[in-house]
């Protein structure tokens, strides 16, 4: 009697046969691999027998290894095979769990299982820290959190900038006018030669004097009516007050200038330093908090910058044109109308100077002041995205382990129905 062996395994999808124990095979299922029995199993009885020379007359037993479901698929073509080919006994004895099937299938489980633990393993290398799990962290719920404290730094933007702004105003307020106070500074001292005084606020007297005959209102120094000479002893002299003039606005409108600088300085100082410890704290927590996703998060990086304040220090020539002495004049009109006129002009020249001074100034205090703050907006922003973006891979890394833990259980559902099999 011709003994046969069919073993199916339907996990790995592979078929072995042997006739008399020697290996062999069949061209409907081909090599075995990748065929399931349901699609061959037609084909199987009639390439077997004529594998084997069977013919009328001839007997066989053919022994199944397998599931329960698959053997009822061979029952069912053994059948229909012999309905058709009355001349050939064939035996097919009735299922039952043979130790030979069953070890062959723990041993499948135990491939699988190991299979699947090892790609447990290979998911959990890209957790930064897999004993800490972040499954229960709602994204929407940390983005919530993200607009938060970004907002808590643009606050502290706009407090400081309030801050500022009142400083600025005062400062600004009390600093346009220096051009007008410090030209009465002058007027209030004197000046005496050939008889001529510089005095009161916005005063200068300045002429010759023969008895008591002058002219208060408009005094001149003639030079030659008209022909260029060089300029009298008394015009040298005249000049070099209004050089005076000139040095002392401009010494007083430098110091104004300093005092300004460092106002600003001192400012931006304090706004960097608001903006710093907002958002270092802000840093702090969420590097504590996620201490497992950021191990290597450096500390919170100060802002760097050249950036210097560079306020005029001298007030251009063309604020002090109407007081200028040319090194060659017909005259020069020197009257006390006149002069009041010049001084005034100064004066508001030199007032509208310092306040646009201070104005650009004071602008690229803000630009730069915003500059900071988008810089600590900036770290904060991109450590927050770095935070979410490990957040979001390491929950999806958690729900593949878990499907794949899932699987575990299925292994060892099965493996414990096929024990109870096996022990009857």
């Amino acid at each position: 009697m011709t003994t046969l062996e069919l073993k199916y395994n339907p996990f790995a999808i592979k078929t072995d046969f042997f006739i008399d124990g020697k290996e062999a095979s069949l061209r409907c299922f081909g090599t075995g691999s990748d065929v399931r029995l349901r699609e061959y199993i037609g084909d199987f009885f009639p390439e077997a027998m004529k594998k084997t020379n069977l013919g009328p007359g001839s007997e066989c037993v053919i022994q199944f290894y397998g599931t329960q479901d698959a053997f009822e698929d061979v029952k069912a073509a053994c059948h229909e095979y012999g309905d058709q080919n009355e001349g050939i006994k064939i035996e097919l004895p009735e299922y039952r769990p043979y130790p030979n099937n069953f070890n062959e299938m723990n041993l499948l489980i135990a491939e699988k299982r190991e299979k699947y633990a090892a790609q447990i393993a290979a998911k959990k290398d890209g957790l930064v820290n897999p004993a800490t799990m972040k499954g229960d962290i709602d994204i929407l719920d940390l983005e919530k959190r993200f607009d938060r404290d970004k907002k808590a730094l643009e606050q502290a933007f706009v407090e400081n900038g309030e801050k500022a702004k009142a400083v600025l105003d005062k400062a600004k307020e009390g600093s346009v006018s220096f051009a007008s106070s410090t030209l009465k500074t002058i007027g209030a001292s004197r000046c005496d030669y050939y008889g001529a005084s510089i005095s009161e606020a916005l005063k200068l007297n300045c002429g010759h004097k023969i008895g008591n005959k002058c002219d208060t209102d408009c005094r001149y120094l003639n030079f030659g009516l008209g022909s260029k000479k060089k300029l009298s002893s008394s015009t040298v002299e005249t000049k070099a007050v209004y050089v005076t003039i000139i040095e002392t606005v401009n010494a007083s409108f430098a110091k104004n200038s300093k005092e300004l600088s460092e106002l600003l300085s001192s400012l931006f100082d304090k706004a960097k330093a608001a903006f710093h410890s907002c958002c270092k704290d802000v840093c702090e927590e969420y590097i504590a908090r996620f201490s497992d996703l950021l191990p290597l998060a450096d500390s919170l990086k100060e802002y760097k910058t050249i950036w210097k304040l560079g306020m005029q220090e001298t007030i251009p020539d063309s604020c002090f044109d109407s007081i200028a002495i040319k090194d060659t004049a017909s005259m020069v009109l020197i009257g006390r109308a006149k002069q009041e006129e010049a001084i005034k002009k100064v004066s508001s020249a030199c007032n509208d100077f310092a306040a646009s001074s201070f104005d650009l100034a004071a602008q690229a205090f803000i630009a730069e002041t915003e500059k900071c703050r988008d810089y600590y907006l900036g770290e904060l922003l991109e450590l927050q995205a770095t935070i979410k973006e490990k957040l979001v891979s390491t929950k999806q890394i958690e729900q593949e382990i878990s499907m794949v833990q899932s699987k575990i259980e299925c292994l060892d559902d099965l493996q414990t129905d096929l024990n109870k099999l096996v022990t009857g």
